[in-house]
């Protein structure tokens, strides 16, 4: 049995730990509550969307005539954003865009606002080195014509969000484009992703392809030999159908001018239209 002296000391180190922790508690509660409950308020949720991948336009031959690749588009947790100023200044010189403008997004109180869409691998480095919380990558698709002015005004072409705006792109937008997913992700105070706590997760349904008649070869044969005669006879313009005899399949739909829908955006609207 442990004698009285024992027990005496083994109380006292009891009592004497038992106050420490309640001047610990004390003291977190009295000094540290301000600090804590920051750091909880902190906490946030974020809704992601997820972009599904949008279906491709092929040839006759399964030649892709569009296609999507996957860039980083870059969102601010624009309420978590510290020294906003020198944020938008920092981003302005990467991105080259109006330094007044970004200012103007990040100063809204949104956990989601959009700071540029489909920018390049070089810039989303740059960004990345500044280290900077509260801004976030996500990943979106970039259409690409990989044939130039090869079948432009029947493919036609796409906007900044992949929904169609001429041509095959715009006549079967609903079955080209898929349906976007959802993430709802919880995150730290420090604005990190916490993956165990990933609340929701609705996938995309990426979007169907399309095929074509079109032969590639002939389309772009076409085209050649349609812009030389318009040029030997100065034509403003022309057109020329090939159809498979015993099918009725067109095989080329060609007009002059053409124009290239990897850059529709500096393309006269009277050379995209379709005659």
């Amino acid at each position: 049995m442990l004698s009285r002296k024992r027990l005496f000391l083994i109380f006292f180190f009891f009592i004497f730990a038992l106050l420490i922790l309640l001047a610990r508690l004390g003291f977190i509660q009295i000094f540290k509550a301000a600090s804590y409950r920051s750091l909880a308020q902190n906490q946030s949720r974020v809704i992601v969307e997820m972009q599904p991948v949008r279906g491709r336009i092929l040839d006759v031959k399964g030649k892709e005539l569009a296609l999507d690749v996957r860039l980083d588009s870059l969102y601010a947790v624009a309420r978590e954003i510290k020294n906003k100023a020198q944020v938008a200044d920092a981003l302005s010189v990467i991105l080259g865009l109006e330094r007044r403008e970004i200012f103007r997004r990040l100063n809204r109180d949104k956990l989601f606002v959009w700071i540029a869409r489909k920018i390049s691998p070089a810039k989303v480095e740059a960004i990345k080195r500044l280290k900077i919380e509260g801004l976030e990558f996500v990943k979106e698709s970039q259409r690409v014509f990989p044939k130039g002015e090869t079948a432009c005004h029947l493919v036609g072409f796409t906007g900044i969000d992949n929904d169609g705006l001429e041509g095959i792109e715009l006549q079967y937008n609903s079955y080209l484009k898929g349906v976007p997913g959802w993430r709802l992700a919880q995150k730290d105070a420090k604005q990190r992703e916490l993956v165990s706590k990933q609340v929701d997760v609705t996938p995309p349904v990426d979007g169907r392809n399309i095929h074509l008649t079109i032969d590639e070869v002939i389309q772009s044969l076409s085209q050649r030999i349609l812009a030389e005669t318009c040029k030997k006879y100065n034509a403003k313009g022309g057109s020329v159908v090939v159809l498979e005899p015993k099918t009725g399949n067109l095989l080329a739909i060609a007009m002059y001018p053409a124009y290239d829908v990897n850059n529709s955006r500096k393309s006269d609207p009277e050379t995209r239209r379709n005659r």
